[in-house]
């Protein structure tokens, strides 16, 4: 979601703090007469440099999985609310666009942009977010392009594709909360674990000490 370009830029400020700073603070260092060798600071200096550019790649990394995550989001309520205006009888060409209207947040912002700009473009709106997906590495919006093409193509009804896709994200986005919350209740189970384990060496490291020291 920002031109490559300015990521550039940030990564090569990055890696000029991390490379500079510290031949900078080693200057600094031998001004004030602490004497240390020059050659620390370039192997410092590159090290620096290594571990800013590695953080910058992996925040970088996190944030795209963040936005996945909040498009896919998005693509799902996005299907149920359009299943329940086809639901209502509208038909599926009036109710994805007006649908992607009503969403707030950035996300629906992308899906009412692409779908908006799909007919002067020639295109379908679910060609048009296939091309979403393109951009942004998102699976589900591919695979609801494909199935929607094989269901234009073999005759099938868009409507029942729709609805199947709704409910296929709307399951794997409930396993998805079924594992977050297994994983938090391992975490916390982890912990109260490490808790008991350091009062009990607590409690026995005390009971020895006091065994020797009477």
């Amino acid at each position: 979601g920002q031109p490559m370009e300015e990521w550039l830029a940030k990564l090569l400020v990055w890696f000029l703090v991390g490379l500079l700073g510290p031949v900078a603070l080693v200057l600094i260092a031998n001004a004030g007469g602490l004497g240390v060798p020059m050659l620390v600071a370039p192997a410092l200096g590159l090290l620096a440099a290594i571990v800013a550019v590695i953080g910058e790649v992996k925040d970088l990394r996190e944030k795209a999985a963040k936005r996945r995550e909040e498009l896919c989001d998005a693509l799902s309520d996005f299907l149920d609310l359009v299943v329940m205006a086809m639901e209502g009888g509208r038909s599926h060409a009036d109710a994805l666009p007006d649908i992607a209207e009503i969403g707030n947040g950035w996300a629906f912002h992308t899906l009412h942009d692409a779908i908006d700009n799909a007919r002067p473009n020639g295109m379908t709106p679910w060609q048009a977010l296939g091309e979403v997906g393109e951009r942004f590495g998102v699976v589900e919006l591919l695979d609801l392009r494909a199935a929607l093409n094989l269901a234009q193509d073999e005759g099938t009804s868009i409507r029942n594709t729709l609805i199947a896709r709704a409910q296929s994200m709307r399951e794997a986005r409930l396993h998805e909360a079924e594992g977050r919350a297994n994983k938090s209740t391992d975490a916390m189970r982890n912990n109260l674990m490490v808790m008991a384990l350091v009062a009990a060496a607590y409690v026995i490291l005390a009971r020895v000490l006091f065994l020797f020291t009477a």
